[in-house]
């Protein structure tokens, strides 16, 4: 009996690892010429000694399917929930008290915005669980740029934001654009640029430009911005970019309209 079962799993081995080698032949290809044996000798003697690796195999592949299956369920959480209105909270936090890849995030950008003149107004946490969003907030000397540094998951980005007298939002991310298919209206009210891999230095430079450019097309001023109104600032900004989403399909539901009025208080004044 024993005799028929060790029979049985070492065929058994012995087909799986046949399989295993024919899949990954190009890797097998690379190995063997890395260590200057032919590609068939080494496909055989894995394929005889697989009744002894067989545990690990099974151990490696056992583990590579489990970790296959949770991050398809952390991306559909994570699009289903990107998919979702969700309003900011604002709720303030202590950074030395949040994760640790936030602190790093936050602490390896922070001091480039200080060298462009940028003032710190605080760190939120915009969005909570189940898909957190950490931002650290600045406004630039002049006030007419709101900047953040974001955090999600295990990634994020650095934002700016600046408005325009005609209640256009001219916004500047460092993110790779995720649909370039999606086109931009006058009616959208907004204007958005995706500038991956650059620096925060390249990035505000050329929201500047972007800025000037727009204010010419659409003879605007720009509103300079007061510390006090980031919250109806940063509302104004989701508002705008989330309809313009919604007319491409992204929300099930109408996104809350923005309400310019709420920028236009003493709060705000228009720069020439």
């Amino acid at each position: 009996m024993w005799l028929t079962i060790a029979a049985i799993y070492c065929l058994a081995s012995w087909l799986i690892a046949a399989v295993l080698v024919g899949l990954y032949r190009q890797m097998g290809a690379a190995v063997a010429a890395e260590k200057g044996v032919a590609l068939g000798s080494l496909q055989w003697r894995i394929v005889l000694c697989a009744p002894l690796a067989m545990p690990f195999i099974l151990w490696f592949l056992v583990r590579e399917i489990v970790f296959r299956i949770q991050r398809q369920r952390r991306l559909a959480v994570l699009r289903r929930t990107m998919n979702t209105l969700r309003e900011y909270e604002f709720a303030k936090v202590n950074s030395l008290h949040l994760a640790e890849p936030i602190q790093r995030r936050f602490e390896r950008h922070t001091p480039a915005f200080f060298q462009l003149g940028f003032n710190l107004i605080g760190d939120y946490r915009m969005k909570p669980q189940p898909v957190e969003v950490h931002d650290r907030i600045f406004l630039s000397a002049d006030g007419e740029t709101l900047a953040t540094i974001c955090v999600l998951l295990n990634g994020g980005g650095e934002s700016m934001i600046s408005i325009l007298s005609d209640g256009t939002c001219v916004h500047t991310s460092c993110s790779k654009n995720p649909k370039p298919d999606r086109d931009v209206q006058p009616s959208d009210q907004v204007c958005i640029t995706y500038l991956p891999g650059v620096s925060i230095e390249e990035q505000f430079r050329e929201h500047q430009n972007t800025v000037r450019q727009q204010c010419g097309i659409r003879g605007a001023t720009v509103l300079a911005q007061h510390a006090e109104q980031f919250r109806e600032v940063l509302i104004y900004d989701q508002r705008i970019f989330n309809c313009w989403r919604h007319r491409h399909g992204e929300f099930d539901k109408t996104p809350p309209a923005p309400d310019f009025r709420s920028l236009t208080g003493t709060a705000l004044t228009t720069v020439i």
